[in-house]
Formats: C-alpha cells, sequence, structure tokens
C-alpha cells in the first residue's frame, strides 16, 4: 500500500515537474522564435526599401535568405562573388544599373526632385568655382563637397 502512494506522489511529482520544464522551455523557444521572426521581418523591410531605391543583387539575396531558399541564397553569393572576379567594367555596368535605377526611384518622389536639384545646383556651384581658380587646392575642397 506504502508503496502504492509512494508510487502515485512520484508520478504526481514527475508529471509536475515535466509541465514546469515545458513551460520553461517552450517560453525559451518562442521568445527565440518571436525573435527570429523580427529579424526575418526587418530584412523583408530592408529588402523592399532597396528594391525601391533601385538595387537587384541585395534584395534578392534577402528575400531567399527570409524565405529559407539556402540553395538559392548561396548560388546568389556566388554569382556576385563571379560578378566581382569578372573585372571592373561587369562592376561599373552593375553600379551603372543601380544608379540609374536609384535616380529614376528618386524622381518619381516631390521629395527625390527635389534633393536631386539640389545636388545639381551644387554641382553647378562647384564647377563654376573650379572654373574661376586654378589652385589644386580649391579643386580638392569643391570635390570634397560633392
Amino acid at each position: 500500500m506504502f508503496a502504492l502512494i509512494f508510487q502515485a506522489v512520484t508520478a504526481v511529482f514527475v508529471v509536475v515537474g515535466c509541465l514546469v520544464v515545458g513551460k520553461w522551455l517552450g517560453k525559451k523557444v518562442f521568445k527565440t522564435k518571436k525573435e527570429v521572426s523580427g529579424v526575418k521581418r526587418a530584412a523583408q523591410q530592408a529588402s523592399v526599401a532597396m528594391r525601391e531605391a533601385g538595387y537587384k543583387l541585395f534584395p534578392n539575396m534577402l528575400d531567399n535568405l527570409v524565405v529559407g531558399d539556402v540553395d538559392d541564397f548561396f548560388q546568389d553569393i556566388k554569382d556576385f562573388s563571379t560578378m566581382l572576379k569578372s573585372g571592373n567594367e561587369v562592376i561599373a555596368k552593375e553600379l551603372d544599373g543601380v544608379f540609374d535605377r536609384s535616380l529614376t526611384a528618386r524622381l518619381r518622389t516631390p521629395e527625390g526632385r527635389a534633393a536631386v536639384k539640389v545636388r545639381l545646383e551644387m554641382a553647378e556651384t562647384v564647377a563654376t568655382e573650379v572654373a574661376k581658380a586654378s589652385a589644386p587646392l580649391v579643386v580638392a575642397a569643391a570635390l570634397a563637397v560633392l
């Protein structure tokens, strides 16, 4: 009889202990899952912002990382390293494309058009100053403004 009561009490302690440990592990796992989900959401938002700014390669990498497509993510990294190995012309072409898409994206909004207008005015001012002075110090200062 005593053995039966001891087994029942032990079973209750084991069940309660499992519930306590399970609840603690659940909090740790789901907290981590929330943190990972937060990072994924931030990566998605960064991907959208980069795509709107005219980038293509990096947003694709982020998208593949967010959805867990590791094969395509590593393929994107391989393509990027191949582009870097291809030489300056390929890199310059990619950067020109980013610049064109970025400028197009800026010109779509009034704020972007105003920013481009300010930059153009700055460039014209610098060009005028450089044309007036032939001293290397003025040229260096003008280039630093840009």
